[in-house]
């Protein structure tokens, strides 16, 4: 009787087909994260990868008065209209909620003599409709925004801003007054501000930090901030002027970069006419930041700043963008900051700074630690260089680094391969550019870019709305081709070249030339011999060799048999040779495909065309049974890979395991057939042997077993030898 070894083995056929099947078709595919490859577009996504983080990159050209949300694959799904029209943004950054914080010029240009590099004087907080939530407006001749600005957690900003010093204010602070012009000196000084109390009310100084208040000079020693060179590290040094500014400029700090952590309470501050980023303790009231409190707690990248190196010491180079990484990123706590190269590439730093319990550890010579920088990434050729531009670490420890210049942004790894790059298609008439041509661009000062993870986003509709750049669509067809569009031409592609396009292929790897139906799969043979029409399902092709309507059926003991409509199949190679079992033949059992010889399965038949309903796994064709998986080396009618028990002697009743079995009553015993439904077929396949359940479960087995081989192009007769 059937066992549980014959349905063991059988899970074993049916597992080693499906794993061996060609071309098997998956689920309609799915649109890649991002795949791109538009080596000749100018603006737009030029490249991406699957090696692309996924999330969003802020698009704020320093030349339009919008800020626009792009995903990967550079479609634009929020956007933020200046409410004020002022345009000259430094910096946009997306506060919780899909907000924005904008820093940019007030239109019109205020008339002030602070005026250089950066300058802003605008800081709107923007509703994610585009209105306008507050703002904070500082440009006049005291003091003036520039550059950057940032949101704490509690809803206040933090701002860098010039402090205006007259020329003698600042030679009594110790300034050598050959480096001191009328326009005077301009310190910096952070300003922070909470939100109106009421709507259109105006926003409240909370909180400042003066550098007036943590200078030193050694020039004059009548001069109450006088020290000798290098004593005192926590203070900054008013003659200083790093090797890449001139020393009478009185944007004499230039501040660029501003950056928080709310581990600690620390506010990052990145000057490029000093070559350094240091930090500052947020933690202390106004007053208490004027003395002491509020020196240097640490600072990095040219020690020479405070009298403790020299040029060989130095690592940052007109830096910009100094951020601490954010908790749950690699290097939790590190800094990045973006070194640009006045000459060669720029250079993207990681550094840890060592902490002493609530201060910073220094060395010996009392230099801050670390003196070298943790990792290092020198950029691609012409990626950053000298002017702003920046660097942010992504989750997976990879850069988003800005080229302020080239107005591009890339993902890339700290060897520098890029996984994505963006152009950004806003020329410097504040218009869109062409997706081929990009004369002129607007420069950028910084990026960023949200994961779709990221809290900020939380609750935010994001909505796709098409691209910056204008392009001529080669395929005007209103489909949605974003995600398939490799080449930016507006046509969905076709990788594979099969005629079906990657959009709805399903066997997106088929070679060049096979013929595949209309999901991009090859035609899959059908062992029961119809052709009905569906290429999909597995029938497209006909073993019979023909496109007949009759339908092949079993005998009833586990034996598949093809029918012409006479009696006898059809041979695929030989239309006057017959398969099946036939009364000429001596033997009981189905022939595989006859080829003119009488069919005694004492071998395979010589021809072994592709269509065979037997795979012959010998090495020559026509090859004796070697042992073959998918021979029958006991000829019991049951293939190796599921006989049980192999070597049973010729005549023995098996069943489909192949294992004997007892006969008592094979003419009661077997189940009754419907004569209608098996014309043609020999009648002696009733003297089988085996039991009703035996029988009948075989049927169903080799039933299963030709319906599997179907969805994979190979058909097999299990036979059982009576």
């Amino acid at each position: 009787m059937f066992t549980h070894r014959g349905a063991a083995a059988l899970l074993m056929l049916m597992l080693l087909l499906t794993t061996a099947a060609p071309f098997a078709a998956s689920a309609p595919p799915e649109p890649p994260v991002c795949e791109i490859m538009r080596m000749h577009a100018k603006s737009g996504v030029i490249y991406c990868d699957d090696r692309t983080v996924e999330g969003y990159a802020i698009v704020a050209a320093m030349e339009d008065t919008d800020t626009f949300l792009v995903d990967q694959r550079g479609e634009v799904v929020m956007s933020w209209p200046s409410p004020a029209g002022a345009d000259g943004a430094t910096v946009a950054r997306l506060l919780n909620g899909g907000r924005l914080l904008r820093a940019s010029i007030p239109s019109p240009a205020p008339t002030t003599d602070l005026s250089a590099g950066g300058e802003t004087g605008l800081i709107e907080i923007i509703a994610p409709d585009g209105s306008l939530e507050w703002d904070i407006e500082l440009a006049d001749d005291e003091y003036r925004f520039h550059h950057d600005a940032i949101m704490l957690p509690n809803g206040n900003v933090v701002a860098i801003a010039w402090e205006h010093l007259t020329k003698n204010e600042a030679i009594a602070l110790g300034r050598d007054e050959a480096n001191v012009l009328e326009r005077g000196l301009w310190p910096d000084v952070l300003f922070e501000y909470a939100p109106p109390v009421f709507n259109g009310g105006e926003p409240r100084l909370v909180w400042s930090w003066h550098a007036k208040d943590h200078l030193t000079q050694s020039l004059d020693e009548s001069k109450p901030n006088y020290a000798a060179s290098g004593s005192q590290p926590g203070r900054l040094d008013i003659n200083y002027g790093g090797p890449n500014m001139v020393p009478s400029d009185p944007d004499w700090m230039h501040c660029n970069g501003l950056d928080y952590d709310p581990v600690h309470d620390h506010l990052l501050v990145s000057c490029r006419g000093l070559e350094e980023i240091f930090i500052v303790d947020h933690n202390t009231t106004t007053r208490d930041a004027e003395g002491s409190a509020g020196d240097v707690l640490w600072r990095w990248g040219n020690p020479a700043a405070y009298g403790r190196g020299n040029e060989t010491d130095q690592y940052t180079v007109t830096q910009h963008d100094a951020r601490f990484i954010p908790r749950g990123y690699p290097n939790a706590g590190d800094i990045t900051v973006f070194s640009n190269g006045v000459t060669g590439n720029s250079i993207v730093h990681r550094v840890s700074p060592v902490r002493n319990g609530s201060s910073f550890a220094t060395f010996a010579n009392g230099s801050f630690a670390p003196y070298a920088p943790q990792q290092s990434l020198q950029l691609p050729s012409g990626w950053g260089p000298r002017f702003m531009s920046g660097a942010q670490t992504l989750s997976t420890g990879d850069l988003f680094v800005t080229d302020a210049m080239g107005a591009r942004y890339a993902q890339m790894d700290w060897n520098g391969s890029i996984a994505w790059e963006y152009n950004t298609p806003i020329n410097v008439y504040g218009t869109s550019s062409d997706r081929d041509r990009r004369l002129a661009p607007s420069q950028v000062f910084r990026g960023e870019f949200i994961e779709p993870t990221d809290a900020r986003l939380s609750g935010v509709t994001l909505t796709p709305s098409g691209y910056l750049e204008t392009w001529t669509d080669a395929c005007d067809d209103g489909a949605y081709d974003i995600p398939w569009d490799k080449d930016g031409d507006g046509c969905i592609d076709d990788d594979d070249d099969d005629g079906v396009l990657n959009n709805v292929d399903e066997c997106p790897e088929s070679p060049f030339g096979t013929e595949v139906d209309d999901i991009g799969c090859p035609p899959v043979v059908n062992p029961n011999g119809t052709d009905d029409g569906n290429t999909s399902d597995g029938n497209g092709t006909d073993t019979n060799g023909t496109d007949d309507p009759p339908v092949n059926e079993t005998d009833g003991n586990g034996n598949v048999t093809v029918e012409d409509g006479s009696g006898n199949g059809t041979s695929p190679d030989d239309a006057n040779t017959t398969m099946g079992d036939n009364a000429s033949d001596d033997d009981s059992i189905n022939d595989d495909v006859s080829s003119g010889v009488e069919g005694n399965d004492s071998r395979n038949d010589t021809d072994d065309l592709p269509n065979d309903l037997i795979v012959d796994e010998d090495e020559e064709e026509g090859a004796a049974n070697e042992g073959g998986a998918l021979d029958d080396d006991d000829l019991d009618g049951v293939l190796n890979v599921l006989d049980l028990c192999p070597g049973t002697e010729a005549e023995t009743v098996v069943d489909a395991a192949g294992c004997a079995v007892d006969v008592e009553d094979p003419v009661t015993n077997n189940p009754p057939r419907d004569t209608n439904e098996n014309e043609g077929a020999s009648s002696d396949s009733e003297s089988n042997g085996a039991s009703s359940l035996d029988a009948g479960i075989g049927v169903m087995l080799a039933g299963l077993a030709v319906a599997i081989m179907a969805g994979i192009g190979v058909g097999l007769v299990l036979g059982r030898r009576a």
